[in-house]
């Protein structure tokens, strides 16, 4: 029987010969809480991370949505900002996208068509927004919690909140919020609160 190799596989290994092979995601199986929490305004949200390879690309973002309570399961922004500072971040152009209805109990998958480029080493963080509850684990990102560490799967590296081990190199929190709106593409979350998981993930593809 002939063997058939996924070119992407081959692209990559030949990079990175010991490296696992994408996509990558953050939380993989993990789900997020059952009931979403009280929030009842505009809220933007986000989560900081990077590649340590290069010609990787965000390939789009999961979102867990809430067997019970009140989230929102319409349709939703999302996009992509790279950091500048601790409170500030530049939007990456184009990279607004829409989901469709989202059905409770289960990560929505959201893809671009066409996937957007990633610098290596470069902090960025995935946002989204909406008016309404939210998924919200406290105390996960910080000393103590399971993800004081970061996360990192492959050329996939989630960071630490600022009291973790592995905070990003302006010293940012992990999850933020803002609640100055609901659009993604126009309010910049920076605000931290305890290490809290907003339970937003991203694809990373070759």
């Amino acid at each position: 029987m002939p063997l058939f190799l996924n070119p992407l596989w081959v692209a990559y290994q030949q990079g990175n010969p010991l490296a696992p092979v994408p996509p990558f995601t953050l939380f993989g199986s993990v789900t997020g809480p059952l009931a979403p929490n009280g929030n009842a305004g505009a809220v933007v949200l986000g989560t900081a991370f990077m590649v340590t390879e290069p010609d990787l690309r965000l390939g789009g973002f999961w979102w867990w949505v809430c067997a019970t309570g009140s989230q929102p399961t319409s349709a939703q922004n999302f996009a992509l900002w790279q950091e500048t500072s601790a409170t500030t971040g530049t939007l990456v152009p184009g990279s607004l996208i829409t989901s469709g209805t989202m059905t409770p109990g289960e990560w929505y998958c959201l893809n671009y068509v066409t996937p957007l480029a990633l610098t290596q080493y470069t902090p960025y963080r995935a946002v989204t927004g909406l008016t309404g509850p939210y998924p919200e684990t406290g105390s996960q990102w910080n000393t103590g919690g399971p993800y004081a560490a970061g996360i990192t799967n492959g050329a996939l590296v989630a960071y630490s909140d600022v009291t973790g081990s592995a905070p990003d190199p302006f010293g940012s929190y992990q999850s933020t919020y803002t609640t100055a709106g609901s659009d993604p593409a126009a309010f910049y979350p920076a605000t931290g609160n305890s290490g809290f998981n907003a339970w937003i993930d991203v694809e990373i593809i070759a």
